[in-house]
Protein backbone atom coordinates (compact mmCIF):
# COMPACT_ATOMS: atom_id res chain seq x y z
CA UNK A 1 0.00 0.00 0.00
CA UNK A 2 1.44 3.38 -1.01
CA UNK A 3 1.68 6.34 1.36
CA UNK A 4 -1.01 8.16 -0.60
CA UNK A 5 -3.36 5.18 -0.30
CA UNK A 6 -2.74 5.16 3.46
CA UNK A 7 -3.53 8.88 3.62
CA UNK A 8 -6.74 8.27 1.69
CA UNK A 9 -7.72 5.60 4.20
CA UNK A 10 -7.10 8.07 7.03
CA UNK A 11 -9.46 10.75 5.71
CA UNK A 12 -12.11 8.15 4.84
CA UNK A 13 -11.94 6.44 8.24
CA UNK A 14 -12.06 9.79 10.04
CA UNK A 15 -15.06 10.67 7.85
CA UNK A 16 -13.44 13.88 6.67
CA UNK A 17 -14.87 13.03 3.25
CA UNK A 18 -16.89 10.22 1.67
CA UNK A 19 -15.25 10.40 -1.73
CA UNK A 20 -11.77 11.52 -2.76
CA UNK A 21 -11.86 13.29 -6.11
CA UNK A 22 -8.41 14.90 -6.11
CA UNK A 23 -5.25 15.11 -4.04
CA UNK A 24 -6.41 18.47 -2.56
CA UNK A 25 -9.86 19.08 -1.13
CA UNK A 26 -11.73 21.09 1.51
CA UNK A 27 -13.74 19.48 4.30
CA UNK A 28 -15.19 20.21 7.73
CA UNK A 29 -12.58 20.39 10.49
CA UNK A 30 -12.43 17.27 12.70
CA UNK A 31 -12.03 19.44 15.80
CA UNK A 32 -14.94 21.85 15.59
CA UNK A 33 -18.30 22.48 13.96
CA UNK A 34 -18.12 24.93 11.07
CA UNK A 35 -20.84 26.09 8.75
CA UNK A 36 -18.65 25.91 5.66
CA UNK A 37 -15.70 23.54 5.07
CA UNK A 38 -12.63 25.29 6.50
CA UNK A 39 -10.15 22.41 6.53
CA UNK A 40 -7.69 21.85 3.67
CA UNK A 41 -6.38 18.31 3.06
CA UNK A 42 -3.60 17.10 0.75
CA UNK A 43 -3.56 13.29 0.55
CA UNK A 44 -0.44 13.28 -1.64
CA UNK A 45 1.63 15.12 0.97
CA UNK A 46 -0.30 13.67 3.91
CA UNK A 47 -1.03 17.01 5.56
CA UNK A 48 -4.07 19.00 6.68
CA UNK A 49 -4.76 22.54 7.94
CA UNK A 50 -7.87 24.27 9.27
CA UNK A 51 -8.07 27.94 8.29
CA UNK A 52 -10.64 28.59 11.01
CA UNK A 53 -9.15 27.18 14.23
CA UNK A 54 -5.52 26.99 13.09
CA UNK A 55 -5.04 23.28 13.78
CA UNK A 56 -3.09 21.19 11.31
CA UNK A 57 -0.20 18.82 10.70
CA UNK A 58 0.39 15.31 9.43
CA UNK A 59 -2.63 13.13 8.66
CA UNK A 60 -0.93 10.22 10.43
CA UNK A 61 -0.58 12.27 13.62
CA UNK A 62 -4.22 13.37 13.33
CA UNK A 63 -5.36 9.75 13.12
CA UNK A 64 -3.28 8.76 16.13
CA UNK A 65 -4.60 11.73 18.16
CA UNK A 66 -8.24 10.97 17.38
CA UNK A 67 -8.17 7.17 17.41
CA UNK A 68 -5.49 6.44 19.98
CA UNK A 69 -3.49 4.11 17.71
CA UNK A 70 -1.59 4.27 14.42
CA UNK A 71 -3.10 3.88 10.98
CA UNK A 72 -0.59 1.05 10.44
CA UNK A 73 -2.22 -0.87 13.28
CA UNK A 74 -5.69 -0.06 11.93
CA UNK A 75 -4.79 -1.38 8.48
CA UNK A 76 -2.70 -4.29 9.74
CA UNK A 77 0.47 -3.07 8.05
CA UNK A 78 3.67 -4.46 9.67
CA UNK A 79 6.16 -1.81 10.66
CA UNK A 80 8.89 -3.35 8.52
CA UNK A 81 6.62 -3.15 5.45
CA UNK A 82 6.86 0.64 5.47
CA UNK A 83 9.50 2.07 3.15
CA UNK A 84 10.27 4.76 5.69
CA UNK A 85 8.86 5.58 9.07
CA UNK A 86 6.75 8.70 9.38
CA UNK A 87 6.30 8.21 13.11
CA UNK A 88 8.87 10.79 14.09
CA UNK A 89 8.69 12.20 17.61
CA UNK A 90 7.31 15.71 16.93
CA UNK A 91 9.18 17.12 19.91
CA UNK A 92 12.61 15.87 18.77
CA UNK A 93 12.72 17.15 15.20
CA UNK A 94 14.77 20.13 16.32
CA UNK A 95 16.95 20.82 19.32
CA UNK A 96 15.55 22.88 22.17
CA UNK A 97 18.07 25.56 21.27
CA UNK A 98 16.85 25.65 17.67
CA UNK A 99 13.23 25.85 18.76
CA UNK A 100 13.71 28.77 21.11
CA UNK A 101 15.57 30.92 18.55
CA UNK A 102 13.32 33.78 17.45
CA UNK A 103 12.02 33.22 13.89
CA UNK A 104 13.25 35.63 11.24
CA UNK A 105 10.08 37.62 10.60
CA UNK A 106 9.97 40.81 8.55
CA UNK A 107 6.43 42.13 8.38
CA UNK A 108 4.84 45.50 9.00
CA UNK A 109 1.43 47.18 8.99
CA UNK A 110 0.49 50.25 7.03
CA UNK A 111 -2.77 52.18 7.09
CA UNK A 112 -5.18 54.17 9.22
CA UNK A 113 -5.78 52.85 12.72
CA UNK A 114 -8.35 54.20 15.16
CA UNK A 115 -8.35 53.90 18.94
CA UNK A 116 -10.92 51.38 20.16
CA UNK A 117 -12.52 54.07 22.30
CA UNK A 118 -13.27 56.16 19.21
CA UNK A 119 -15.14 53.59 17.12
CA UNK A 120 -18.76 52.75 18.01
CA UNK A 121 -18.69 49.36 16.26
CA UNK A 122 -15.65 48.26 18.25
CA UNK A 123 -17.13 49.55 21.49
CA UNK A 124 -20.30 47.50 20.89
CA UNK A 125 -18.24 44.43 20.00
CA UNK A 126 -16.07 44.69 23.12
CA UNK A 127 -19.10 45.30 25.33
CA UNK A 128 -20.71 42.17 23.88
CA UNK A 129 -17.53 40.22 24.74
CA UNK A 130 -17.39 41.84 28.22
CA UNK A 131 -13.95 43.28 27.51
CA UNK A 132 -13.38 46.76 29.01
CA UNK A 133 -12.06 49.49 26.71
CA UNK A 134 -9.07 50.10 28.96
CA UNK A 135 -8.11 46.43 28.72
CA UNK A 136 -8.28 46.58 24.94
CA UNK A 137 -6.06 49.67 25.09
CA UNK A 138 -3.54 47.91 27.33
CA UNK A 139 -3.36 45.06 24.83
CA UNK A 140 -2.78 47.63 22.02
CA UNK A 141 -5.92 46.72 20.11
CA UNK A 142 -6.78 49.10 17.26
CA UNK A 143 -9.52 49.32 14.64
CA UNK A 144 -8.15 49.27 11.09
CA UNK A 145 -10.17 51.78 9.10
CA UNK A 146 -7.98 50.96 6.11
CA UNK A 147 -4.84 48.84 6.44
CA UNK A 148 -2.66 46.10 5.03
CA UNK A 149 0.32 44.02 6.10
CA UNK A 150 3.39 43.65 3.89
CA UNK A 151 6.86 42.12 3.75
CA UNK A 152 9.44 44.76 4.74
CA UNK A 153 12.02 43.12 2.44
CA UNK A 154 9.60 43.18 -0.50
CA UNK A 155 7.19 46.04 0.29
CA UNK A 156 5.93 46.25 -3.30
CA UNK A 157 5.21 42.54 -3.65
CA UNK A 158 1.41 42.54 -3.70
CA UNK A 159 1.31 38.75 -3.39
CA UNK A 160 2.45 39.23 0.20
CA UNK A 161 -0.09 41.91 1.08
CA UNK A 162 -3.00 41.05 3.36
CA UNK A 163 -5.77 43.60 3.86
CA UNK A 164 -6.95 44.19 7.42
CA UNK A 165 -9.50 46.89 6.60
CA UNK A 166 -12.49 47.09 9.00
CA UNK A 167 -11.01 44.60 11.44
CA UNK A 168 -9.91 44.75 15.04
CA UNK A 169 -6.12 44.41 14.94
CA UNK A 170 -4.15 42.91 17.85
CA UNK A 171 -0.34 43.04 17.45
CA UNK A 172 1.89 40.18 18.62
CA UNK A 173 5.47 41.07 19.60
CA UNK A 174 8.59 39.24 20.70
CA UNK A 175 11.72 41.11 21.79
CA UNK A 176 10.01 44.28 20.61
CA UNK A 177 9.64 42.94 17.06
CA UNK A 178 6.30 42.47 15.31
CA UNK A 179 5.89 38.72 14.88
CA UNK A 180 2.29 38.74 13.71
CA UNK A 181 -1.04 40.40 14.30
CA UNK A 182 -4.53 39.05 14.57
CA UNK A 183 -7.10 40.74 12.37
CA UNK A 184 -10.45 39.91 13.96
CA UNK A 185 -13.77 40.44 12.22
CA UNK A 186 -16.22 42.23 14.54
CA UNK A 187 -19.31 42.13 12.33
CA UNK A 188 -19.98 38.40 11.95
CA UNK A 189 -20.52 35.93 9.13
CA UNK A 190 -24.10 37.02 8.40
CA UNK A 191 -22.91 40.60 7.78
CA UNK A 192 -20.13 39.23 5.55
CA UNK A 193 -22.57 37.20 3.46
CA UNK A 194 -25.08 40.05 3.19
CA UNK A 195 -22.37 42.40 1.96
CA UNK A 196 -21.47 39.95 -0.82
CA UNK A 197 -25.14 39.60 -1.80
CA UNK A 198 -25.46 43.39 -2.03
CA UNK A 199 -22.48 43.34 -4.37
CA UNK A 200 -24.19 40.75 -6.56
CA UNK A 201 -21.81 37.96 -5.50
CA UNK A 202 -22.57 34.40 -4.43
CA UNK A 203 -21.56 34.19 -0.73
CA UNK A 204 -21.11 30.41 -0.96
CA UNK A 205 -18.14 30.99 -3.24
CA UNK A 206 -16.29 33.07 -0.66
CA UNK A 207 -14.69 31.88 2.54
CA UNK A 208 -15.53 33.72 5.73
CA UNK A 209 -12.53 34.15 8.02
CA UNK A 210 -13.13 35.26 11.58
CA UNK A 211 -9.40 35.91 12.05
CA UNK A 212 -6.64 36.62 9.55
CA UNK A 213 -2.86 36.99 9.88
CA UNK A 214 -0.12 38.55 7.70
CA UNK A 215 1.72 36.41 5.17
CA UNK A 216 5.13 35.51 6.48
CA UNK A 217 4.05 36.04 10.10
CA UNK A 218 4.46 33.59 12.96
CA UNK A 219 2.25 32.95 15.98
CA UNK A 220 4.77 30.39 17.21
CA UNK A 221 5.40 32.47 20.31
CA UNK A 222 3.60 33.40 23.53
CA UNK A 223 1.53 36.56 23.78
CA UNK A 224 3.34 39.24 25.80
CA UNK A 225 6.38 36.96 25.98
CA UNK A 226 8.68 39.90 26.77
CA UNK A 227 6.75 40.53 30.01
CA UNK A 228 6.57 36.93 31.28
CA UNK A 229 8.63 35.68 34.25
CA UNK A 230 9.80 32.07 33.84
CA UNK A 231 10.42 31.72 37.59
CA UNK A 232 6.70 32.16 38.33
CA UNK A 233 3.59 30.17 37.46
CA UNK A 234 2.27 30.85 33.97
CA UNK A 235 -1.47 30.81 33.21
CA UNK A 236 -2.07 30.17 29.51
CA UNK A 237 -5.01 29.54 27.19
CA UNK A 238 -5.90 29.41 23.52
CA UNK A 239 -7.30 32.79 22.47
CA UNK A 240 -6.26 36.41 22.86
CA UNK A 241 -9.83 37.58 23.43
CA UNK A 242 -10.31 35.02 26.20
CA UNK A 243 -7.06 36.31 27.70
CA UNK A 244 -8.50 39.84 27.66
CA UNK A 245 -11.48 38.54 29.64
CA UNK A 246 -9.24 36.68 32.10
CA UNK A 247 -7.22 39.85 32.68
CA UNK A 248 -10.31 41.76 33.78
CA UNK A 249 -9.47 40.18 37.13
CA UNK A 250 -6.49 42.11 38.61
CA UNK A 251 -5.17 38.80 39.96
CA UNK A 252 -4.28 37.76 36.39
CA UNK A 253 -3.40 41.24 35.14
CA UNK A 254 -0.57 41.38 37.65
CA UNK A 255 0.62 37.81 37.08
CA UNK A 256 1.96 35.73 34.21
CA UNK A 257 -0.86 35.18 31.74
CA UNK A 258 -0.65 34.51 28.02
CA UNK A 259 -2.32 33.01 24.94
CA UNK A 260 -1.00 30.48 22.42
CA UNK A 261 -3.25 31.59 19.52
CA UNK A 262 -5.41 28.51 19.07
CA UNK A 263 -5.58 24.85 20.02
CA UNK A 264 -2.66 23.80 17.83
CA UNK A 265 0.37 24.46 20.08
CA UNK A 266 3.58 24.46 18.02
CA UNK A 267 6.86 22.76 18.87
CA UNK A 268 8.45 26.13 19.56
CA UNK A 269 5.65 27.07 21.93
CA UNK A 270 6.14 23.79 23.80
CA UNK A 271 9.83 24.61 24.15
CA UNK A 272 9.01 28.12 25.42
CA UNK A 273 6.45 26.76 27.91
CA UNK A 274 9.05 24.30 29.17
CA UNK A 275 11.09 27.22 30.54
CA UNK A 276 8.48 28.02 33.19
CA UNK A 277 8.82 26.43 36.61
CA UNK A 278 5.10 25.71 36.68
CA UNK A 279 2.10 26.30 34.42
CA UNK A 280 -1.69 26.20 34.53
CA UNK A 281 -3.33 25.44 31.18
CA UNK A 282 -6.87 26.90 31.17
CA UNK A 283 -8.32 24.67 28.47
CA UNK A 284 -11.37 25.06 26.25
CA UNK A 285 -13.92 22.40 27.14
CA UNK A 286 -14.19 20.84 23.68
CA UNK A 287 -12.40 18.20 21.60
CA UNK A 288 -9.79 20.64 20.31
CA UNK A 289 -9.05 21.90 23.82
CA UNK A 290 -8.73 18.44 25.37
CA UNK A 291 -6.62 17.22 22.43
CA UNK A 292 -4.30 20.18 22.90
CA UNK A 293 -4.03 19.29 26.60
CA UNK A 294 -3.20 15.70 25.62
CA UNK A 295 -0.35 16.86 23.39
CA UNK A 296 1.00 19.09 26.21
CA UNK A 297 0.71 16.10 28.56
CA UNK A 298 2.70 13.93 26.16
CA UNK A 299 5.38 16.62 25.91
CA UNK A 300 5.59 16.87 29.71
CA UNK A 301 6.07 13.09 29.95
CA UNK A 302 8.60 13.02 27.11
CA UNK A 303 10.68 15.73 28.77
CA UNK A 304 10.21 14.58 32.40
CA UNK A 305 8.88 17.97 33.50
CA UNK A 306 7.29 16.59 36.66
CA UNK A 307 4.03 17.38 38.42
CA UNK A 308 4.27 21.18 38.61
CA UNK A 309 2.19 21.61 35.45
CA UNK A 310 -1.55 21.81 35.99
CA UNK A 311 -4.74 22.22 33.99
CA UNK A 312 -8.12 23.68 34.82
CA UNK A 313 -11.47 23.97 33.08
CA UNK A 314 -13.30 27.30 32.85
CA UNK A 315 -15.85 27.79 35.62
CA UNK A 316 -19.49 26.86 34.91
CA UNK A 317 -18.76 24.30 32.19
CA UNK A 318 -21.82 22.46 33.52
CA UNK A 319 -23.90 25.47 32.47
CA UNK A 320 -22.47 25.74 28.96
CA UNK A 321 -19.29 27.80 29.39
CA UNK A 322 -16.83 26.34 26.87
CA UNK A 323 -14.07 28.87 27.48
CA UNK A 324 -13.20 31.80 29.73
CA UNK A 325 -14.87 34.25 27.35
CA UNK A 326 -18.21 32.48 27.86
CA UNK A 327 -18.24 33.04 31.62
CA UNK A 328 -19.26 36.74 31.71
CA UNK A 329 -21.24 36.54 28.45
CA UNK A 330 -23.30 33.38 29.01
CA UNK A 331 -23.18 32.99 32.79
CA UNK A 332 -23.12 36.63 33.89
CA UNK A 333 -20.25 36.12 36.34
CA UNK A 334 -16.97 38.03 36.46
CA UNK A 335 -13.64 36.22 36.58
CA UNK A 336 -12.98 37.89 39.93
CA UNK A 337 -16.19 36.43 41.36
CA UNK A 338 -15.20 32.98 40.12
CA UNK A 339 -11.72 33.22 41.61
CA UNK A 340 -13.06 34.47 44.94
CA UNK A 341 -15.41 31.49 44.93
CA UNK A 342 -12.26 29.28 44.88
CA UNK A 343 -12.37 28.37 41.17
CA UNK A 344 -8.58 27.99 41.05
CA UNK A 345 -8.64 25.26 43.69
CA UNK A 346 -10.05 22.91 40.99
CA UNK A 347 -6.65 22.74 39.27
CA UNK A 348 -5.46 19.21 38.51
CA UNK A 349 -1.98 17.83 37.90
CA UNK A 350 -1.60 16.92 34.23
CA UNK A 351 0.66 13.92 34.87
CA UNK A 352 -1.50 12.51 37.67
CA UNK A 353 -4.61 12.78 35.44
CA UNK A 354 -3.18 11.17 32.31
CA UNK A 355 -5.91 8.55 32.13
CA UNK A 356 -8.67 11.15 32.53
CA UNK A 357 -7.21 13.24 29.70
CA UNK A 358 -6.82 10.29 27.31
CA UNK A 359 -10.29 8.94 28.09
CA UNK A 360 -11.92 12.35 27.63
CA UNK A 361 -10.28 12.82 24.22
CA UNK A 362 -11.47 9.35 23.17
CA UNK A 363 -15.01 10.02 24.39
CA UNK A 364 -15.30 13.41 22.71
CA UNK A 365 -13.94 12.02 19.47
CA UNK A 366 -16.45 9.16 19.50
CA UNK A 367 -19.24 11.68 20.13
CA UNK A 368 -18.02 13.73 17.17
CA UNK A 369 -18.02 10.70 14.88
CA UNK A 370 -21.48 9.62 16.01
CA UNK A 371 -22.81 13.14 15.49
CA UNK A 372 -21.37 13.22 11.97
CA UNK A 373 -22.95 9.88 11.18
CA UNK A 374 -26.29 11.10 12.48
CA UNK A 375 -26.28 14.09 10.15
CA UNK A 376 -25.63 12.06 7.02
Amino acid sequence: MTEREINEQIVLRLQMTTRIKSENFMCHCPYHQDRHPSCSVNVEQGVWHCFSCGQGGKLRALFRDLCGHSINKELGIPWEAQKESTFVNPFKTETEEDLTIQPDIHIALDGTFISVKHNDDVIKYLEKRCIPIDMADKMQMKFAAMAKSYDTEEPNNKDKWVYFTKRLVIPIYEKGKLMSCEGRDIYGEEYFRNQLIRQGKDPDKYEYKKCIYPKGASTSTLYDIDKLDTSKTLFFMEGIMDLAVLRTDPYFTNRNSTAVFGASISGRQFALLKKFSSTVFIIDNDLAGWTSLKRWKNYIKENNLGQSHMFILPPFTDKGAKDIGDVPVKIGKTITECREAKWLTSQKSIILNEQLIDETVDRLNKERIEKQRGTK
